[in-house]
C-alpha cells in the first residue's frame, strides 16, 4: 500500500510540475509578443533616420578626335574597341567617397584569316593613366577571338584614388602600344 501511495503522490508531483512549466512558457510567449508589437509601434525620430548617401556616377567617353577602335599588334590582326565605360564613386560605411571605380568592355576582332592564329590576351597589362600623372593597373580579364571572328569581354575594373580623373587608357599588346584619350563628365 506504501508503495502505491509514493508512486501515486511522484505522478501528482510530476503532473503539476509539468504544468506549471507549460504555464509559465505560454506566459513568457505572451510578454515576448506583446514587446514585439510595442516595438514594431516606434514612430521615428530625427535620430532613428539615417540618410543614404547615394555613389556618385560619372559618363567617360572617348576624346574627340580619337579613334574608337585601334588595331594592335605585331601583325596588326587585333582590333579592340571599349565600350560600357562607367565611373562610379567607391563609398566606405560612413557614406564618405574613398576612390572611384572605371569599369569597361573590350570588343575584340581578330582580322586573321581563317585558319590562321587566334587573338588573345590579358588586360592585365594595361594602364590607365590619371591627371596627376600616375598609371594604375585593371583587375584583369581574359579575353580571345578564333580568326575573323569578334567577341566582347567581361566587365574590367581599375580603382582610382580620390581627387583624381583619367586620361587615357594604354592597351598593350605583343609589345605595341595604343594609347585611347578619356574625358570623365
Amino acid at each position: 500500500m506504501k508503495k502505491i501511495t509514493l508512486v501515486s503522490f511522484i505522478f501528482v508531483t510530476m503532473i503539476s510540475i509539468i504544468s506549471c512549466k507549460s504555464k509559465k512558457k505560454e506566459e513568457v510567449k505572451k510578454q515576448e509578443i506583446e514587446t514585439l508589437t510595442t516595438n514594431t509601434n516606434i514612430q521615428p525620430t530625427d535620430n532613428n533616420v539615417k540618410t543614404e548617401t547615394v555613389a556618385k556616377t560619372f559618363t567617360i567617353i572617348v576624346a574627340p578626335g580619337t579613334p574608337d577602335t585601334v588595331s594592335i599588334g605585331k601583325k596588326k590582326a587585333a582590333f579592340i574597341k571599349i565600350i560600357d565605360l562607367k565611373a562610379e564613386e567607391i563609398l566606405d560605411s560612413e557614406g564618405k567617397a574613398t576612390g572611384t571605380t572605371l569599369s569597361y568592355k573590350i570588343v575584340l576582332t581578330n582580322k586573321n584569316p581563317i585558319g590562321k592564329d587566334k587573338v588573345y590576351f590579358e588586360t592585365s597589362n594595361f594602364r590607365l593613366e590619371l591627371d596627376n600623372g600616375t598609371k594604375v593597373s585593371p583587375k584583369s580579364v581574359f579575353i580571345a577571338a578564333e580568326p575573323e571572328a569578334t567577341e566582347t569581354s567581361k566587365d574590367d575594373f581599375f580603382t582610382i584614388p580620390l581627387g583624381v580623373k583619367p586620361t587615357a587608357l594604354i592597351l598593350f599588346y605583343e609589345d605595341v602600344k595604343a594609347t585611347v584619350k578619356l574625358q570623365m563628365n
